[in-house]
């Protein structure tokens, strides 16, 4: 897969399990104040089978400003399970526009439900 233009110099790539987890690491707290929902120990979750999960770089420009991750939970369900944008770049529209190009991924890999959690 290509780069994802998201318009205003953003643009999303995918990246591999390892780099979305060392992401998360390095700028959850930046993104979430410390207040993450998640109980997030990369080095503990296991890796999806390959090609059961996606993982995106959010880029604006060449600096990495935040990601996105997904998993299949069955053939017919995949789970957005994570996504995070450094707060300088948060109300821009950016989820929106990567939101829109993700659902058509999902829909072309044969996905029919789409799940995620707003805890």
């Amino acid at each position: 897969m290509t780069d994802l233009d998201l318009g205003g110099g953003y643009s999303a790539r995918p990246i591999s399990l390892d780099d979305y987890r060392e992401t998360c690491a390095r700028l959850e707290d930046r993104i979430f104040g410390g207040n993450s929902l998640y109980a997030f120990d990369p080095p503990v979750r296991p890796a999806p089978p390959p090609g059961d999960s996606w993982n995106w770089g959010v880029y604006h420009g060449a600096a990495l400003v935040g990601w996105h991750h997904a998993h299949a939970l069955d053939g017919r369900t995949v789970y957005m399970a994570d996504t995070g944008l450094l707060p300088e770049h948060q109300g821009r529209g950016v989820y929106l526009r990567l939101l829109t190009h993700l659902l058509a991924v999902f829909r072309a890999a044969g996905f029919t439900l789409v799940q995620t959690s707003t805890a």
